[in-house]
């Protein structure tokens, strides 16, 4: 159970470490843009990539559930 919380912990910890990182560049990015153009061209394209991370998550979250809930109803019908 608590190597369990470590594992959890450790990706949670990698990950928020990875979205600092990434704000980090966005926040150069933005720093050193000078028209109002690219501005705006660069916020609409980070709104779409934001976009297909978070389908792209949702998909791998949905994914990975129904292949757990597959494999206990698979274990199940083998019982039977």
């Amino acid at each position: 159970m608590q190597e369990t919380f470590y594992v959890v912990l450790g990706g949670y910890v990698w990950r928020v470490a990875v979205n600092i990182v990434e704000l980090l560049v966005v926040l150069y990015i933005f720093y050193h843009l000078n028209a109002r153009f690219e501005i705006i061209v660069i916020a609409v394209l980070g709104l779409i990539y934001t976009t297909i991370r978070t389908v792209a998550w949702a998909l791998f979250h949905g994914l990975n559930n129904l292949g757990r809930n597959l494999g206990r109803e698979l274990e199940l019908a083998s019982r039977i």
